[in-house]
């Protein structure tokens, strides 16, 4: 069932079809896996010695649900936000979500920080991608670039920032141009 129907079915009026992608009023999380990525689905080895940061991943977000996620994200961002990056592709695709509401709701009222910096960075590390559940989100990264970017237009004349708004811009105008054409 796709995931449009899916949510149809249960009930929920806010959810909509625009082809295959369930499209959700802003603040609402939404992800292409209806169900929750496994342990395989964040690192592609049994060992924890092969791939230390694939299982500190799976350990900060594994088997949670998208609110559990983004609450884990909101406590120690600064601890957490690399995770995203070294989750395999499945699991990213399953999490964007998180960043998604991360930055909209949450980086505005913290001036898009160094925090911002490194999300684009672990949003790019899954661009270009195989995995078509990552590719079913490229015109949303793209939209949250040009939120990023509109948003630090804004904040380029204040002087009480311990960042750089040229870092974290060029971070987002990178991974812009990442995204293949479609």
């Amino acid at each position: 069932m796709r995931l449009g129907a899916h949510l149809s079915k249960l009930g929920d009026p806010r959810a909509r079809r625009a082809g295959s992608v369930v499209v959700r009023p802003r603040g609402c999380m939404v992800s292409a896996m209806v169900s929750r990525p496994t342990v395989e689905d964040f690192t592609v080895t049994d060992s924890p010695e092969d791939d230390p940061d694939g299982f500190s991943a799976w350990k900060s977000f594994g088997g949670l649900s998208f609110e559990a996620a983004y609450q884990r994200l909101q406590e120690l961002p600064e601890a957490r936000h690399e995770d995203f990056m070294w989750m395999g592709d499945r699991a990213f695709a399953f999490y964007f979500p998180v960043i998604e509401r991360y930055v909209r709701d949450d980086l505005p009222n913290s001036e898009f920080d160094g925090i911002a910096w490194i999300l684009a960075h672990d949003i790019a590390m899954h661009v270009p991608s195989d995995e078509p559940r990552v590719r079913a989100l490229y015109l949303r990264v793209l939209d949250l670039c040009t939120f990023v970017l509109d948003s630090l237009r804004s904040l380029q004349e204040r002087e009480d920032r311990s960042w750089s708004v040229d870092d974290v811009a060029a971070a987002w105008t990178e991974l812009r141009a990442k995204i293949p054409s479609p």
